[in-house]
């Protein structure tokens, strides 16, 4: 699981993660309702080789932060970050 963690009492009005090792560079995009935001989010995803990930997301008080984590892909077809 790929795990995202926001800054307290911000939190994100829009969220978009990349894969650009992947053919399809677009894993995702979210815009969560108010009620349902929680500072830390887990998400499972596919990637085909291991690479980088992207995550950016723009926050309730407009500013725009972005990440990036290593994901490893093993033989046995897990992920490790």
């Amino acid at each position: 699981p790929v795990t995202l963690r926001f800054p307290e009492g911000n939190h994100p009005a829009e969220l978009h993660l990349f894969a650009p090792g992947n053919r399809k560079v677009w894993l995702a995009s979210f815009t969560p309702h108010s009620r349902l935001i929680r500072p830390e989010w887990r998400l499972r995803i596919r990637v085909g080789k291991s690479q980088t990930l992207v995550a950016v997301a723009r926050l309730s008080d407009g500013r725009v932060l972005g990440a990036t984590a290593e994901i490893q892909v093993t033989a046995g077809g897990g992920c490790r970050s």
